[in-house]
């Protein structure tokens, strides 16, 4: 059986499971229901599937991965889940071919992967709508390491609440989770 980032049982190994991902995003799932959302860095695309699970009425699912895509094509099959293959390293913001005026936008642990973080979360925050939520999570603080030009310590959390009301943070997961609301226009 292949290595991936999910563990998916009778497909791959993986690093983490699905239930470690959805640690503290309870206030997503409780509002995505009819939502349409975006997953920047989906993974296999399990919390796709999660948030249809959960009522979701769209998912748009955002990876570098062509083999993770084609993972989360087969866990998603018969959902409203749509895979785009965009490197978001490569790719300004304003680039990024996927549609705008989402309910709910996750970066979920893709931050710490790319050269210019700023841009992933200017990207979440500029295709959710006002008053929709984004969730951010982050390797406790993004403590700077080689990738991370942003110096001693890139703060996430600073970034999201000149731009949002947090709804929540958890710390007792897997790194730092916030969740925030958008202001309006």
């Amino acid at each position: 059986m292949p290595d991936g980032y999910y563990q998916i049982p009778g497909v791959q190994e993986g690093v983490v499971t699905l239930a470690e991902r959805l640690h503290g995003l309870e206030p997503v799932l409780e509002a995505v229901d009819g939502a349409a959302a975006l997953d920047l860095g989906c993974g296999e695309g399990l919390i796709a599937r999660e948030l249809c699970d959960h009522g979701a009425r769209r998912v748009d699912a955002v990876n570098v991965s062509t083999y993770q895509i084609g993972i989360g094509r087969q866990v998603c099959a018969g959902r409203p889940v749509h895979f785009y293959e965009i490197d978001l390293d490569a790719t300004p913001p304003g680039d990024v071919r996927v549609g705008w005026g989402y309910d709910v936008v996750l970066a979920l642990g893709i931050a710490q992967k790319v050269r210019r973080p700023f841009d992933v979360l200017e990207l979440a925050f500029s295709r959710c709508m006002s008053g929709g939520l984004v969730a951010v999570r982050a390797p406790y603080r993004m403590f700077a390491t080689k990738r991370n030009p942003h110096g001693p310590r890139w703060n996430a959390e600073a970034y999201c609440h000149n731009r949002s009301d947090q709804i929540s943070t958890d710390t007792s997961g897997p790194g730092w989770l916030g969740i925030y609301r958008k202001w309006g226009a």
